[in-house]
């Protein structure tokens, strides 16, 4: 018997940033659960690569290349989902870029890197697919946040200011957008092994994160791709205005 409650089959969901680590894990569920999904990259031999194995795999996969950073980009995607769908039922801001070092070192173009590609981008996205998410039945916002913004981290200052601003974000659009039966919920990564993550670190820091962690191993992209569909399931339809971590406990724990 069909369990509407833990549905996601027609779901029409775009995701940013979806051609590798969490955003193509995330997309990746999506998709084998029933959901229609719409990625975008900024890289279109791996962006066009992806859709033509989703393709021939039968789901159903859209997608164009959009560098979210860039306003005008932003105005031409939206427009593409309006014309594609007419509706948006979930949206995952996921693009976030992340580098560290010490404070003092950072000039403003790279500390507004990190501001705008992770704080301007989801408010901006979040507005303008707005009236989109307005027209659907019901809709779940789940912008894609970082540990930083709950524990401090050497050389992570801006990063952690933006993920912070994020947080704070989603707890404000729960407030304004539940009457409209739009949800707003964030998810807090710790650790999880991507190409991106793996070339940061060397063996000793992450021996040391590993350490730390209860579960005594790295994350995983499926970790974050099953609460992110839990998310905009029916199922979860009474959690709103939340930050959840996805660390294996490394939260309670720390360096």
């Amino acid at each position: 018997m069909k369990n509407d409650l833990w549905n996601l089959t027609d779901q029409k969901v775009l995701i940013t940033g979806a051609t590798h680590g969490i955003g193509k894990a995330i997309a990746d569920e999506f998709l084998r659960l029933g959901a229609e999904v719409f990625i975008v990259a900024r890289d279109q031999d791996k962006l066009s690569s992806l859709l033509s194995t989703w393709s021939q795999e039968w789901y159903k996969a859209h997608g164009m290349t959009c560098d979210v950073t860039d306003v005008n980009q932003r105005h031409q995607l939206v427009e593409k989902i309006k014309i594609q769908w007419g509706e948006l039922n979930v949206l995952i801001n996921n693009v976030g870029p992340n580098f560290k070092k010490p404070f003092m070192e950072y000039s403003l173009d790279e500390y507004k890197t990190l501001i705008d590609g992770n704080m301007t981008t989801t408010f901006h996205l979040t507005q303008l697919c707005y009236p989109l998410l307005a027209v659907a039945k019901s809709a779940s916002i789940i912008n894609i946040s970082g540990i930083s913004s709950q524990k401090a981290f050497t050389g992570s200052g801006p990063y952690g200011m933006a993920k912070s601003a994020v947080e704070s974000f989603t707890r404000s659009l729960a407030i304004e957008l539940g009457s409209k039966n739009i949800r707003a919920n964030a998810i807090v990564p710790g650790f999880i092994t991507t190409p991106t993550f793996s070339k940061k670190y060397d063996e000793a820091y992450l021996q040391r994160a590993i350490d730390k962690v209860p579960l005594k191993r790295l994350g995983i992209g499926e970790d974050v791709a099953g609460l992110a569909c839990f998310l905009a399931m029916p199922v979860s339809s009474y959690i709103n205005g939340q930050s959840i971590i996805v660390d294996g406990g490394f939260s309670i724990y720390g360096f």
